[in-house]
């Protein structure tokens, strides 16, 4: 067989290769007679850019959605830069050079372009659908090929200009009015931004606008091909037993989500939310191809319900994906965003969450100093026992936090799925008595006691509420947390040296601060009896200075730079750092949830826009067929309503079922509950309201549409 093949190759080879060299000249020839029916030699007169520039106007409202997304992509770049360097001068060194500011910027400018990118994607594509008709009359009068190109470009580019203007102007203008408010709250003043910085914004635009043409340009040219009938078109392939197997695997998906995040070890995790996300996907898929299926297999139920159901009928998966993204948007909208903002509105004061102005840990042989300090303090001075406690294992780190470790140049070394860290969170380990004590100074009654035993804990977790709930021992944490204490047989790297220890209770309350955002000194509280088997003479000292704030803080500052034999924070620096970040994530949260808001607006528009002559040509027939007017709306408000209800349904309720998720594992109280609802509700309601305001008001364009082709007067034609 194969000397066959070969001798027949043989045989033909200088045929084939004849025949290739034929068609590459015809090629050749056919491409050199087109640049050559093409060619312009002269220039274009100015009527030819009057033209241009008349159709622009003409046509506006087709680049209105591509001005006004570009434009939000600059005031918000515009917004965060700003704001990051204002707050250089407020924050301190170390948050703002690789920390906790640069963090959240990065974070929101990567955020922020994922966003535009899909903002900027359906404009244009919704500009380049209404250019094919102008496209279709230009091409019949004999422009050439290149000039479209060109005509498109500059329109595009003009777009461009127009939102950089646009954005610069209405962006300072917001940044002058935020700082006007936190000019109250902070002392800084205010600057404009170097040449260079606005260099960089320019450089993030133009890349973003750069993807978004390039991803758009297959868009434009599938666009044109299957115009010009070149492409074929796709089958409209209904799943049917893979459809039940992918709804059951979604549902497995849900539950092991649901009940990962229901526990404080995977609490708000992210990957485990994209599971989630991934089985609604396919639950989705399952209920309306089954709905499709049990449609098509009864005569009676299909010819009474095939005009309502005929979006996805014919097409299943274009749609079901629309239907999909609104409910990411919606979910999004409800938590993944407005969590961060609303959290952080609700959470408490800065205030409440230090009540001491300065809070000191040493190791024995340090007496003698705060014993001086205390004498010439003014304030109060609080003196307990305490044990440095180290736990088991850092943080998890999934693949999605390793990406956002990179992206916000936070480069985290991981082993073994863990988090590698060059020093372990201090935790403060301390008597029953002390904890009970604590209790009755801030509420002012004495709290019921733990009864704890050798083996038994408690954990205080002192962590603001807007954060995400954490652990301290992420390899158990059902069978307990496994730690050690300080003490000169130390050894953090070896795990025998951790003893499990069975946690009786866990609480979140601030007792004595929250220190790096809660990572740190949280309070583990030990039986009186284990403590003094335990207890290295090191002690907590709790201060409250007054007027003496400063003084003290340069003298505590000057002692652990000579000696390093005690570690504190204060007050005024915290809350001011905290306060900062505070302020920069609630703006840039909030505005991305806005932006998210008008990505599900744009994508509901353009879906019924795209469609909306074939909408009304399909109407006219069923008028042609005899329906009553009635009948008619029923029908197309039976055609628009899953594009609604399905996100609401399963959008709206995840985010629900997340919000209560994370009620559990920040461990809420009841009030705290009722204030996070009270900024929630709103937000909630206003995006529904929105949505709903958007369909009602693209169903009276269709319905009048229609009416104004079918019917005169109110009169059948």
């Amino acid at each position: 067989m194969a000397e066959f093949v070969i001798s027949q190759y043989a045989e033909q080879r200088d045929e084939i290769l004849r025949e290739a060299r034929i068609r590459a000249e015809r090629d050749r020839l056919e491409k050199d007679e087109r640049k050559r029916r093409l060619y312009f030699p002269g220039r274009y007169s100015i009527y030819y850019y009057k033209m241009i520039l008349k159709n622009v106007k003409y046509h506006i409202r087709n680049y209105v959605m591509l001005i006004l997304s570009g434009t939000f992509l600059m005031i918000f770049l515009y917004l965060v830069f700003a704001l990051w360097r204002a707050f250089q001068g407020v924050h301190t060194k170390e948050a703002v050079i690789g920390g906790e500011i640069q963090a959240i910027m990065l974070s929101a400018v990567w955020i922020g372009l994922l966003l535009n990118a899909v903002l900027m994607g359906f404009s244009f594509s919704y500009y380049i659908r209404n250019k094919m008709q102008e496209e279709k009359a230009l091409v019949l009068l004999g422009i050439r090929s290149k000039s479209l190109t060109s005509i498109m470009m500059m329109e595009y580019v003009g777009c461009l200009m127009c939102s950089v203007v646009l954005g610069i102007g209405l962006g300072s203008l917001l940044f002058r009015f935020l700082i006007s408010m936190l000019q109250k709250r902070f002392d800084f003043t205010f600057q404009w931004m170097p040449p260079s910085t606005y260099l960089l914004m320019l450089t993030i635009f133009l890349v973003a606008a750069l993807v978004a043409a390039a991803v758009n340009g297959h868009v434009y040219e599938h666009m044109r091909w299957s115009a010009a009938g070149l492409l074929e078109p796709k089958k409209n392939r209904i799943p049917g037993l893979s459809g039940w197997i992918r709804g059951g695997l979604g549902a497995v998906l849900i539950c092991v989500a649901l009940l990962g995040l229901s526990k404080r070890s995977g609490g708000e995790d992210v990957g485990l939310q994209g599971w989630y996300l991934i089985g609604v996907y396919w639950l989705i898929l399952c209920i309306l191809s089954a709905q499709m299926k049990r449609l098509k297999a009864d005569e009676n139920r299909y010819y009474g319900q095939v005009f309502g159901n005929l979006t996805f009928l014919t097409r299943f998966r274009e749609n079901l994906k629309k239907v999909y993204l609104l409910t990411l948007i919606a979910f999004f909208v409800m938590y993944t965003f407005s969590s961060i903002y609303i959290g952080i509105a609700a959470a408490p004061s800065g205030e409440e969450q230090y009540p001491y102005d300065y809070v000191c840990t040493s190791v024995m042989g340090e007496e003698e100093f705060f014993t001086e300090l205390g004498r010439e303090n003014e304030g109060e001075m609080y003196d307990y026992p305490m044990v440095t406690t180290f736990t088991s294992k850092p943080n998890k780190v999934s693949v999605l936090e390793t990406i956002k470790g990179i992206l916000t140049l936070r480069y985290t070394a991981v082993s073994n799925g863990r988090e590698v860290l060059p020093v372990l969170p201090v935790q403060i380990g301390i008597p029953e008595s002390v904890y009970i004590e604590l209790k009755e100074k801030k509420y002012g009654e004495k709290p019921e006691a733990l009864g704890l035993t050798g083996e038994e804990i408690a954990v205080v977790y002192q962590e603001d509420t807007s954060v995400k709930a954490h652990i301290l021992d992420w390899l158990r944490p059902e069978e307990g947390i496994h730690l050690q204490t300080l003490n000169p047989d130390l050894e953090l790297n070896g795990f025998e040296a951790y003893q499990a220890k069975k946690v009786q209770k866990e609480e979140r309350d601030i007792l004595t601060g929250v220190c790096s955002n809660g990572m740190w000194q949280n309070l583990i509280v030990f039986s009186d009896e284990y403590f003094q088997e335990l207890f290295q003479g090191e002690r907590m000292y709790l201060l409250n200075t007054g007027e003496a704030y400063d003084k003290v803080g340069d003298l505590l500052t000057e002692k652990a730079v000579e000696e390093e034999t005690i570690s504190f924070y204060g007050r005024k620096s915290s809350i001011q750092d905290m306060e900062t970040e505070r302020y920069l994530k609630q703006v840039i949260w909030l505005f991305m949830t806005v932006m998210t808001g008008i990505c599900g607006i744009y994508l509901i528009f353009i879906k019924f826009c795209f469609e909306m002559d074939e909408i009304v040509e399909r109407y006219r027939f069923l008028d042609c067929m005899g329906m009553h007017e009635n009948t008619l709306k029923k029908t197309l408000r039976r055609e628009m309503l899953p594009f609604f209800a399905l996100p609401f349904i399963a959008g709206g309720g995840s985010a629900v079922i997340f919000s209560a998720l994370t009620f559990k594992v920040r461990m809420y109280t009841g009030e705290e509950i009722m204030k996070y609802l009270c900024y929630a509700l709103p937000v909630w309601l206003l995006y529904w309201l929105i949505q709903a305001a958007v369909y009602q008001v693209l169903k009276r364009v269709l319905l009048g549409k229609i009416i104004k082709y079918v019917f005169r007067k109110g009169k059948k034609l």
